[in-house]
């Protein structure tokens, strides 16, 4: 293991200042951006998400604690808070030696190798910063730490020694990934006071809905082609696109490329989303869609479960529809697809604190309907097309599978179609029964019950403001 004299003359130590630390190097990252297709690809960027609050939770962190691992699974943004992390730093510790190294840029085959990257990376020798640091504060944010878990390193005992003897004038903000057993040779080998909750990088709603309102493309286009969105689902699946070069300007590639879904690397064929927040951002759009919560009230009447109901389906995925397998004979959607969006629409916006899907066996019920608001003693039962609607009515009755054995104060059936043939009139319509209709865009309702009749409804959450602070159904 490599030893260095820990006295040093005046006269060379001054020399030494002089020919590693430049100001243009001050806060220095001599290192292109990591050699893997990580992080934020372009800093200067205003479109780049700079998470103030995170970033000022992290520095106070680290201001009590001079080693801080932070712990999280791939493509969680571990590199990108990195990036972004040193920026805030610069603003903020400008009397500080700052430095970013991403483990995987280093030789660490060999002392010798290793030293000499990470000079090669950051102005001075590994050995020589922790010399530096006895007269000077320094900071390293280190990436891909995990890498250097492995006791039969050769730099293992230089590379962990050297942290655990550091001096109190230098700090250390450690990002692994996961995958850390400890006792085992998967494990840090000192230990560190972990800052170990991975959710310090996850991004909040509003963060999402900053990042992709402002910086990311929104999903729910109605002209992404089914050719563009089978590339997008190849790189969801294989994290990249590879492809000949694109001789034709309007290519379902090119249109995904110019609208920003899609980035090329390099001078190779190879196409990836702009970097792995961005990834999280589409398949978070995929999965669900951030809208308006429903702050209003809600009475514990037929009334309040009807808007509950029609403030719900404004923010209904109604546009998921347009691509869901969910589908049976004459290209129906089942009802399950009806129930998911549903239920989603309800535990995400309404101030609801207990919501349960397919109630009924626990209380003894020989049946079950799809779902339950606990508190209120609100029952929804979900049908398409006009199947059963007798026999699913039947079962609320005091004698029924459902109103036998369940405390409901307010009930409705949902009956979802996509078509307006064989509406009854309004005065026919059934108690307690809401014909619902998708639009052929997939953009609206049209509501028809015994209150309501051909009453349209906006879904997407594209019509919020309207009805927020009122009481009547609009």
């Amino acid at each position: 293991m490599l030893t260095f004299n820990n006295t040093i003359g005046t006269q060379e130590k001054q020399v030494e200042e002089v020919c590693l630390i430049n100001p243009e190097d001050f806060y220095g990252e001599i290192s292109p951006r990591a050699i893997k297709e990580e992080g934020i690809h372009n800093l200067q960027s205003p479109l780049t998400l700079f998470r103030q609050e995170v970033c000022i939770k992290v520095a106070k962190h680290l201001n009590t604690n001079n080693f801080t691992l932070i712990r999280s699974p791939s493509f969680t943004g571990k590199t990108s808070f990195g990036q972004i992390f040193h920026e805030y730093l610069k603003k903020t510790k400008q009397n500080v030696y700052i430095r970013r190294v991403a483990l995987i840029w280093l030789d660490y085959n060999r002392e010798e190798n290793f030293e000499s990257s990470w000079k090669f990376y950051t102005g001075r020798t590994f050995s020589d910063w922790f010399e530096f640091a006895e007269s000077n504060d320094v900071l390293f944010i280190l990436d891909n730490v995990q890498m250097f878990y492995n006791s039969s390193l050769a730099i293992y005992d230089l590379f962990w020694k050297k942290i655990k003897s550091a001096s109190h004038r230098m700090s250390f903000l450690m990002l692994a990934g996961y995958g850390e057993k400890p006792g085992t040779q998967h494990s840090t080998p000192i230990t560190l006071p972990y800052y170990e909750d991975p959710q310090i990088l996850f991004l909040k709603i509003s963060e999402y809905h900053e990042l992709y309102t402002r910086s990311c493309p929104i999903i729910i286009d109605s002209s992404l082609s089914k050719e563009e969105l089978e590339i997008l689902d190849h790189v969801i699946e294989y994290k990249n696109f590879e492809a000949s070069p694109i001789r034709e300007k309007n290519s379902p590639l090119s249109k995904l490329i110019k609208r920003g879904y899609l980035i090329k690397i390099g001078n190779t064929d190879v196409y990836k989303i702009p970097s792995p927040w961005y990834y999280k951002i589409y398949v978070f759009q995929i999965k669900t869609k951030i809208y308006k919560p429903f702050l209003g009230r809600l009475p514990e009447n037929k009334e309040g479960i009807s808007k509950l109901l029609v403030e719900a389906l404004k923010r209904f995925r109604l546009f998921r529809a347009a691509h869901t397998l969910s589908v049976g004979e004459n290209n129906s959607i089942l009802e399950v697809f009806w129930h998911n969006e549903l239920y989603i629409s309800l535990a995400n916006y309404f101030i609801l604190p207990f919501i349960s899907s397919h109630v009924g066996k626990y209380f003894g019920s020989s049946g079950d309907f799809d779902i339950y608001i606990n508190d209120l003693h609100w029952a929804i039962d979900i049908l398409h097309n006009g199947i059963q609607i007798e026999e699913n009515m039947l079962k609320f009755l005091h004698t029924g599978v459902y109103g036998a054995y369940l405390p409901i104060k307010q009930r409705v059936v949902l009956d979802f179609r996509l078509s307006t043939g064989n509406i009854p009139l309004q005065e026919q319509i059934l108690e307690n029964y809401i014909i619902i209709v998708a639009s052929v865009d997939y953009e609206y309702f049209t509501l028809y019950s015994k209150e309501f009749y051909q009453l349209r409804v906006i879904a997407n959450g594209k019509n919020l403001e309207d009805s927020y602070n009122n009481n009547k159904i609009e």
